[in-house]
């Protein structure tokens, strides 16, 4: 790069921007300069940064780690399959938790279902546990006065400490 002149662009309190001119007329920053002694002439600045010298910091893409040559200085990920790559790796604990809570929900109301439609009311919550239901899980839940309503999707229960009963298709779910 030949340097052919200097041109001063801003002037404001201590620093001043000055831009050099190269072949067909690209102008870019190169310096940003300070003032020392604003006495006689245009020479008494001190070379503050040296732009082209400081080379700007070339991000590491967050998944493959490799150098970034171009782009923007934020940018995170090298590549789109990097970049899903990593998204897929952080998310991947809640993803696999829905779908957990969603097989057991699931299998939860396909037992409930066939009970209800073999016209069971009541049942031990032993025998229920050994069918495979979990009491844990359900879609909803409310205390009215001693007994626990809870409800599978469609399907009311009241739960005791030992067993299920009422057990009936509601067909107005409350919201």
């Amino acid at each position: 790069m030949t340097l052919l002149r200097f041109v001063k662009l801003f002037a404001g309190g201590p620093f001043t921007i000055v831009v050099y001119l190269r072949e067909a007329a690209y102008i870019r920053v190169r310096y940003l300069l300070i003032n020392t002694i604003p006495t006689m002439g245009e020479d008494n600045y001190k070379v503050l940064i040296d732009l082209e010298e400081n080379k700007r910091h070339k991000p590491n893409c967050l998944e493959c780690g490799t150098e970034m040559p171009y782009g923007r200085p934020d940018r995170k990920f090298c590549c789109k399959s990097c970049k899903n790559r990593y998204h897929n790796k952080t998310h991947a604990h809640s993803r696999n938790l829905k779908i957990r809570v969603g097989h057991i929900l699931d299998r939860n109301y396909s037992i409930l279902n066939s009970l209800v439609d073999a016209k069971v009311s009541t049942l031990d919550l032993p025998s229920l546990l050994l069918m495979g239901f979990n009491p844990l899980y359900n879609t909803f839940n409310v205390h009215i006065g001693r007994s626990q309503v809870q409800m599978c999707f469609d399907i009311r229960y009241n739960v005791s400490s030992t067993r299920i009963f009422r057990l009936e298709r509601v067909l107005d779910i409350p919201k």
